[in-house]
């Protein structure tokens, strides 16, 4: 069996884990969003669409974007052309300028597109508000790539690597209003007389990743700690965080009635972040903690590398789960991972790894968060 590179990096873990917030949590409302095009593909050396299939009309109108009408009949004759669908995902805060991957997959009869050059490929939101006009977020271009089934077989899909140029930025409604009691909020000793004072504020909230009470109790106690505490000496605060529940922790943006109230010490946040809210949000996400018995217990994969990075603490409980190609994964008994990836990278592709770890973490054998990249 040809087997894949599988690039392994093993992360020690340690009595006492420290983190930030953001290892936990997303925030409310700021989502990552689809964008999707559709697009041409040129270069295929006679592995392109044919010139009457069913993608043949719409492929010559594009490719007279590109060229006079009779080159592009030419274009088609050679099937040095393709139709594609292209997509991407725009993630939250990403600024104009910053480049991610694009997934490209063909809309005709076209044999492979890999190896070939996506032109310049519009990515429209066509799944927000205005779909009769949907805005314009990103330019996509560059050389496709096998990646996942394109490796094994299926080179009718490939992805362009950092290949869609972000041109508008999303603006996420995650921030919300809110009225409520400063004193609900004020801890340790009054000052200024202002406690009794009804803040018109706004808050957002946080979702952890996997509910938990005590890990949303202990990030709210966390953030409070960090975030607005008054002058050394004093015992006075404004908590700012607050679990919901297991899965939500609640957190207000200060306004200049806390900030004054408080007069908080040393170089911790300024009114301003009430009207600069994404860095108040930086701020609460990289804030440290540490939770001495609930280690991260991660596997990231990256299906584009085929790289697969754990910490030591995931493990593998008894069980059995078959992979398409007839093999199988498990264990007798619980091991950590890594132990148990030792066994199976002898007989298995890097991509029956990666789809055997995930196989594995959907049949609830896996004791760890599985994320992709």
């Amino acid at each position: 069996m040809n087997k894949a590179v599988l690039a392994l990096a093993l992360l020690g873990a340690t009595p006492v884990c420290a983190q930030t917030v953001k290892d936990f949590v997303e925030v409310d409302g700021a989502d990552t969003n689809p964008l999707t095009g559709v697009g041409v593909v040129l270069g295929l050396n006679g592995n392109g669409d044919s010139p009457k299939g069913p993608s043949a009309t719409r492929l010559s109108n594009l490719l007279q974007h590109f060229s006079s009408s009779e080159i592009a009949a030419e274009t088609l004759t050679a099937k040095n052309a393709a139709l594609v669908f292209v997509t991407a995902e725009l993630p939250p805060f990403a600024k104009k300028g910053t480049q991610i991957d694009v997934r490209i997959s063909c809309a005709g009869d076209a044999k492979s597109i890999i190896g070939g050059e996506l032109m310049i490929t519009d990515l429209r939101d066509v799944g927000g508000r205005d779909r009769e006009k949907p805005p314009l977020y990103a330019w996509a271009r560059g050389r496709i790539v096998g990646q996942g089934d394109a490796r094994g077989g299926n080179p009718t899909v490939g992805v362009v690597p950092n290949g869609a140029t972000i041109y508008h930025e999303l603006k996420p409604e995650w921030v919300k209003p809110m009225a409520y009691p400063l004193k609900d909020r004020l801890v340790g000793k009054k000052i200024n007389g202002n406690e009794n004072a009804i803040i018109r504020g706004r808050v957002f909230r946080l979702n952890l990743r996997r509910t938990d009470l005590t890990i949303a109790s202990e990030l709210a106690n966390a953030i409070n700690l960090k975030a607005l505490r008054g002058p050394i000496g004093t015992n006075v605060g404004f908590n700012v965080a607050r679990a919901l529940d297991g899965g939500t922790v609640e957190v207000v943006i200060p306004s200049k009635d806390e900030w004054e109230t408080v007069q908080p010490r040393g170089s911790y946040p300024n009114p301003g972040y009430y009207d600069d809210p994404v860095s108040w949000v930086q701020f609460v996400l990289n804030i440290n903690v540490k939770l001495a018995t609930n280690p991260r217990a991660v596997v990231t994969i990256n299906d584009v590398t085929k790289t697969v990075v754990w910490t030591d603490d995931v493990k593998v409980r008894r069980g059995r789960v078959i992979l398409k190609n007839g093999d199988i994964m498990g264990v007798d008994e619980e091991k950590t991972l890594t132990e148990a990836m030792a066994a199976w990278r002898k007989g298995l592709s890097g991509q029956d790894l990666i789809d055997g770890i995930r196989a594995l973490d959907a049949a609830g054998l896996l004791v760890g968060r599985v994320e992709s990249k």
